[in-house]
């Protein structure tokens, strides 16, 4: 067995829900955003379905996932929206990071060639990759959640943005 064919076993269990995905930001990364109306999709993914690379938006349907060291500032999308208007691919975070590392690919390179070496590892399917930019973003936010520490300068640009397009705005 292969790589791709290993991979391929987790591919083919129910795809999660997607309807509602989330994404975390910082405040630099909001400024932009939502001064533009735009997120653009910069993160260079390996897409092991297609075997190419990508560019696009990182999210997940899990509320939490990527929250990290971005804490802030969660755009709550619709999903449903994104599926129609976007191509995603559903894959698992930490092999698509683990990917561009070289020490990485040498551990895959040794796996590529012993298929026992796939046995005890299982990828987590948490990420819903969005191909492309969200152009106008309004189109697809549901709602943006505030974490109290989020600057008052930020916090009143999301206020102005949420106003301006009707959607909803939480403080945590």
């Amino acid at each position: 067995m292969n790589f791709k064919d290993w991979l391929s076993k987790f591919k083919a269990s129910e795809p999660p829900k997607t309807d509602i995905l989330y994404h975390w930001m910082n405040s630099q990364k909001a400024w932009n955003i939502f001064r533009s109306d735009k997120m653009a999709g910069t993160w260079e993914h390996y897409l092991e379905q297609g075997e190419k690379f990508a560019k696009g938006i990182s999210t997940s349907w899990l509320p939490t996932k990527f929250q990290l060291n971005r804490t802030g500032i969660c755009l709550v999308l619709d999903g449903k929206k994104i599926t129609s208007d976007h191509k995603i691919h559903i894959i698992s975070s930490e092999w698509t990071y683990w990917r561009g590392i070289p020490e990485f690919q040498k551990r895959r390179e040794k796996m590529e060639g012993d298929p026992t070496a796939y046995e005890n590892i299982e990828p987590q399917l948490d990420e819903v990759f969005i191909e492309g930019d969200l152009i106008p973003l309004h189109d697809y936010v549901v709602s943006i959640n505030v974490e109290n520490f989020v600057t008052p300068k930020i916090t009143a640009l999301i206020e102005e943005y949420t106003k301006r397009f009707g959607k909803r705005l939480e403080h945590r």
